[in-house]
């Protein structure tokens, strides 16, 4: 065997373990009810209602069941709670409200676990 193909098949067999190691972790991770890493890693963009709906189409897209549960759940609790922040923001303003605040705006960026993640805090609290 020459030299470039035993580094290659070296690599291939790092890269196959790897993928190994990943898909045990988030077969486990699923048995526990968590999200996998990969799951955790999807983006949200807030920078507008549309963009926001595109994002959570891509990221449900790629996700099992039992995560778009836990992830709706997640998502639905910090909806709320930043209705309320805002809600009672402009309760004591007493500025005339020309234009509803953006509600997506705070999720710009987050990822899928950060959402879970802050979730679970606001429960905490």
């Amino acid at each position: 065997m020459k030299q470039w193909q035993s580094v290659l098949l070296l690599l291939f067999s790092v890269f196959l373990f790897a993928c190994t190691d990943q898909e045990a972790a988030d077969r486990e991770a699923l048995a526990k009810g968590e999200l996998r890493e990969s799951t955790k890693a999807l983006v949200l963009d807030g920078s507008s209602e549309a963009a926001f709906n595109r994002s959570l189409e891509e990221a449900t897209e790629h996700m099992t069941q039992l995560e778009r549960d836990v992830f709706s759940v997640a998502l639905l609790e910090l909806m709320l709670d930043e209705v309320n922040r805002l809600d009672q923001a402009l309760a004591q303003s007493q500025e005339d409200i020309e234009e509803l605040p953006e509600m997506y705006e705070p999720f710009d960026g987050m990822t899928v676990g950060e959402v879970v993640a802050k979730a679970e805090a606001l429960k905490q609290n």
